[in-house]
């Protein structure tokens, strides 16, 4: 089967209208991260860049190593000595800066626009277990296994 095993049955003129869709609704979910970022934090997120902003490291508890990732922008912020709204304004833009990340990796390295569109699919249908718990273990796992399949 392969990663890229869809890319010759899938034409040009379709390959761009799913590029293009997928494009749209990341810079969406990017610019709603941003708008909403101080409702996003609750529960174990707030917790969690609490930790990061208090001792200036990844803050990873009971084995939970794929939350580091949801804390690497805020981790560089605070590094930088930004101010604490930058801070958490970078912990709401990193799930779907990092989504994005992944769905251009399939997209264009792998050119598979099957795999990029279920990077889209992920989000929205994720949105209501994800979108406003940022540190949520599955919401960053999708995409290693993806990538591993």
């Amino acid at each position: 089967m392969g990663i890229a095993s869809n890319h010759s049955t899938i034409n040009t003129t379709d390959r761009r209208i799913y590029a293009l869709i997928g494009h749209l609704f990341s810079l969406v979910m990017i610019a709603l991260a941003a708008l909403l970022y101080q409702e996003r934090l609750a529960i174990d997120t707030a917790y969690y860049l609490f930790q990061v902003i208090n001792h200036e490291v990844f803050r990873v508890e009971c084995g939970r190593i794929i939350l580091a990732v949801g804390q690497i922008l805020p981790l560089i912020a605070v590094k930088l000595g930004m101010s604490m709204d930058n801070v958490l304004l970078a912990c709401s833009l990193n799930p779907p800066i990092y989504y994005y990340i992944f769905f251009n990796i399939f997209l264009y390295g792998f050119r598979n626009v099957g795999f990029a569109l279920v990077m889209v699919i992920t989000q929205l249908v994720g949105l209501s277990y994800g979108y406003f718990t940022p540190m949520f273990e599955l919401y960053y796992v999708v995409p290693w296994v993806l990538l591993c399949y």
